[in-house]
């Protein structure tokens, strides 16, 4: 059995995803050029990031491939970084049936040389000691690149300022605009690897 990722998404839903992104980025950053009072631009993007996460949401509760995640997800019991090609292609049932008589089989820990307890193992079948490990580095990653993403947001705010005051027009959209077209740059191998997994299922 061949352990494989979840389905890539199709090609047209990252196309969306970027297109809402880069115009996020774009609205973000030039914001300062057209609304110069700080109350208003925080509503303003307090209401945007809510719009966006509604709306990444939707589409992927609409996307295919995370119908098909849950679909299997719920067959098997299988985490979705666990899903087996045989899962998505239907064969939910046995997958779960052969689970059930390995669990019955065997104490948990038995034939890997560590003899492990039912309250020390995850639902998943991880390791709780792992488990908590990878959720705290997984938050520091995200604490740290928020706090890195907070000060270079500064730092930009208070250059195309200082650029404003001394004449330049519209600082800050030509930092958006930078900004907006290096995010769709990114995501460019994305659709790419999206339309190849496609022309090969064809």
């Amino acid at each position: 059995m061949t352990t494989i990722d979840a389905p890539q998404p199709d090609s047209r839903s990252v196309i969306r995803t970027t297109a809402a992104t880069t115009a996020f980025v774009v609205g973000w950053y030039a914001l300062p050029d057209y609304v110069r009072s700080k109350a208003a631009r925080t509503v303003l993007k307090t209401a945007g990031l809510a719009a966006f996460a509604a709306l990444g949401i939707r589409d992927m509760r609409h996307d295919d491939t995370w119908q098909k995640t849950v679909a299997t997800v719920r067959g098997t019991g299988t985490p979705p970084w666990k899903l087996t090609d045989q899962a998505f292609e239907g064969s939910r049932s046995s997958q779960a049936a052969s689970d059930g008589t390995q669990a019955s089989d065997a104490p948990a820990g038995e034939g890997t040389g560590t003899q492990t307890t039912p309250s020390t193992v995850a639902p998943d079948g991880m390791d709780r000691t792992t488990q908590v490990a990878a959720l705290a580095g997984a938050g520091l990653v995200v604490m740290g690149s928020s706090v890195l993403t907070v000060v270079v947001e500064k730092k930009v705010f208070h250059r195309n300022e200082a650029r404003a005051a001394r004449g330049v027009r519209l600082p800050h959209t030509r930092s958006a605009l930078l900004f907006g077209a290096l995010t769709a740059l990114v995501a460019v191998p994305d659709v790419w690897h999206s339309r190849a997994a496609e022309s090969a299922q064809r």
